[in-house]
């Protein structure tokens, strides 16, 4: 097995911190590191620096950094692993808390060895260690992490970590520091007797198998035996996580009457093949994708929201909520996006179009 040190990591991330994060995590760990510019092609800049000579390369990009190429993630993957096939492909995701099992298979699929969500030092054994693991291709590999995290203090790395996602991560801490697990607390408000999931209305709009968020904490108040402030904390990462969204996506986790929605693989949604949807929707006979206007302005080459989410019923036959879950995945891996970036995937009347 090669040594770390014979390692070369070309480091693609949109995202300044975690940019920092990384490459001084790689360094702390003797990896030689080349910073990407994600605004520019990836391919170009590794033959720049001569692929061909670092025999254990890496490329170590953000699903972002991908999207930020103007072509689509998957394919941009796929063309990385035809022109470089011995380089390894690691994947993040650091604008996610967690990454599913079904877009775990994906990124596999596409060549990647793996996808990881965003990395904290606060964390360091569940997110920064399986990323460096990934990176060295070995699953064993003995981390000194007080020294790790020690050089990242000194290079100032900790100072950038990202913030809309710092309180989860310190939920996320506590949590495992007494070790509650996140997906217990998940089955426990998921099961008959946690949230109390219902159609509901509001303004004479209707909102199928919802919950409402004060009802939610007295349940995460009971579930986990904590206080009720902690509770809300806990609801609000499992909102980062993606867990559970609000049903217009227009508030964070509140301890108010506001209608939210869980968002969990289905046996539905397991049996799909991500790849194989994606095929399918950007098909002839997939999303409805046409020049649209709205206000005096023109959106080129979009589909709307609400009828993406009918064609996803249609074609896989799933219900509203696991159709928008799996918009909302398709979203999340950036292989679509809102028109101008505003708006989660949500079934109303919004442009969106693919990567």
């Amino acid at each position: 097995m090669p040594r770390l040190s014979d390692h070369t990591v070309f480091l693609a991330q949109t995202n300044p911190g975690q940019l920092h994060l990384l490459r001084g995590t790689m360094v702390a760990i003797g990896l030689s590191v080349h910073v990407l510019n994600p605004q520019e092609s990836i391919t170009a800049q590794i033959e720049t620096l001569r692929y061909a000579q670092h025999e254990n390369a890496v490329l170590l990009v953000d699903l972002a950094s991908l999207a930020a190429q103007g072509n689509a993630p998957d394919a941009v993957l796929t063309n990385l692993r035809q022109l470089f096939p011995s380089m390894r492909l690691v994947v993040t995701m650091s604008d996610q808390l967690a990454v599913t099992r079904e877009e775990w298979k994906w990124i596999r699929s596409l060549g990647a060895v793996g996808l990881f969500a965003q990395a904290s030092q606060l964390r360091f054994d569940t997110t920064l260690a399986p990323i460096i693991r990934a990176v060295v291709n070995d699953p064993d590999a003995s981390l000194n992490a007080e020294r790790i995290i020690d050089t990242l203090q000194v290079l100032g790395a900790e100072n950038m970590q990202l913030s809309p996602m710092a309180e989860a991560h310190k939920t996320a801490n506590m949590l495992d520091a007494k070790n509650i697990l996140v997906d217990e607390i998940i089955a426990a408000v998921s099961a008959p007797d946690g949230f109390e999931v219902l159609d509901r209305t509001y303004r004479f709009s209707s909102y199928k198998a919802c919950f409402i968020g004060n009802e939610a904490v007295d349940v995460l108040t009971r579930v986990t035996g904590r206080s009720r402030s902690t509770a809300l904390a806990i609801g609000r990462m499992l909102h980062t996580q993606g867990i559970l969204y609000h049903v217009a996506r227009e508030h964070d986790f509140k301890d108010a009457n506001f209608f939210y929605r869980f968002s969990l693989p289905t046996d539905r949604l397991r049996a799909l093949r991500l790849q194989d949807v994606i095929f399918a929707a950007r098909g002839r006979d997939g999303f409805s994708v046409k020049d649209r206007s709205f206000r005096g302005k023109s959106f080129p080459r979009c589909f709307l929201g609400t009828e993406a989410v009918a064609w996803l019923q249609k074609t896989f036959q799933l219900d509203l909520v696991e159709a928008i879950t799996l918009g909302q995945t398709l979203l999340r891996l950036h292989v679509i996006r809102h028109v101008v970036d505003e708006h989660d995937f949500i079934d109303q009347d919004y442009f969106y179009h693919f990567a």
